[in-house]
């Protein structure tokens, strides 16, 4: 089952649990806490870069299959 979490850099956080990972589902949940100016950290999913593609939102790709998890000592994932 996908689980979908998004957290800020003031420690809001929100989390859902999608049937399905699609672009649907995840514009349906992650857009509206989404200011305009964000910069997205993500695990470069397919769904995450059509989601940036078609959106614009700024978009930092961090492997963390590799231990990559920090990008220029701003942009972070997984807490």
């Amino acid at each position: 089952m996908p689980v979908l979490v998004a957290r800020d850099r003031r420690a809001g956080e929100a989390d859902f649990v999608l049937k399905h990972f699609t672009l649907k589902n995840v514009e349906q949940h992650l857009l509206p806490l989404l200011n305009r100016d964000i910069v997205l950290c993500t695990d470069g999913h397919l769904t995450f870069e059509t989601l940036t593609r078609k959106h614009h939102p700024e978009h930092k790709v961090l492997n963390a299959s590799v231990g990559e998890r920090v990008k220029a000592s701003v942009f972070h994932i997984q807490g």
